[in-house]
């Protein structure tokens, strides 16, 4: 399956969008309850359900020029996790329509458990939002960054990439608790 969108380099990853071929080593990420903590409302993802996210990703690429990246490191051809810029999920919305999202667009990101702490998630978040703001990507002049209010190592990557606290909310993912929201304004390059 060819790549629905582009392809970045950085020192020790490349970011590509996800293909059907990768659920063997990417569905389990999203099975390991560690990982999912303080994604959206902590639930675990069958590998079904990750292979039509998967879809939806490759075609956001198509229809909106954004969607989200495997995390492969260089070294070892092993995928860590992911990198997303996504139209945000606003609560009451139906999770699986895509046109049903936004207007924000949100950065965020998922790595495997012995991926933590290696700066795999900065690098990866730079990456995309160097490209998301620069020549030969989307152009985009905001992004926003939510996270849980416990998760530490989010927050410490959206400040490293330069994010600004934007206070809390419950509008996102159907949280009935605040999440923190960061956001970044960048001039198109």
């Amino acid at each position: 399956m060819a790549p629905e969108g582009p392809i970045l380099h950085t020192e020790r990853l490349a970011l590509r969008p996800p293909t059907m071929e990768d659920l063997g080593e990417y569905a389990p990420i999203f099975a390991d309850p560690e990982v999912m903590r303080y994604i959206g409302d902590g639930s675990l993802r069958t590998p079904d359900r990750v292979a039509k996210s998967v879809a939806r990703i490759r075609e956001l690429f198509v229809t909106r020029g954004i969607g989200g990246f495997v995390l492969v490191e260089r070294e070892t051809g092993d995928i860590l996790g992911d990198c997303f810029l996504v139209p945000i999920m606003r609560s009451g919305a139906d999770p699986s329509d895509m046109t049903d999202r936004g207007p924000e667009i949100e950065l965020g990101y998922r790595l495997k458990k012995d991926a933590w702490g290696k700066g795999f998630a900065t690098e990866a978040a730079g990456a995309v939002l160097n490209w998301a703001t620069g020549v030969g990507g989307p152009r985009l002049t905001e992004v926003v960054g939510v996270t849980h209010p416990d998760n530490e190592p989010s927050k410490r990557v959206l400040r490293k990439l330069g994010f600004d606290d934007a206070g809390e909310t419950e509008a996102f993912y159907n949280m009935t608790t605040s999440l923190l929201v960061y956001r970044v304004e960048r001039e198109s390059r």
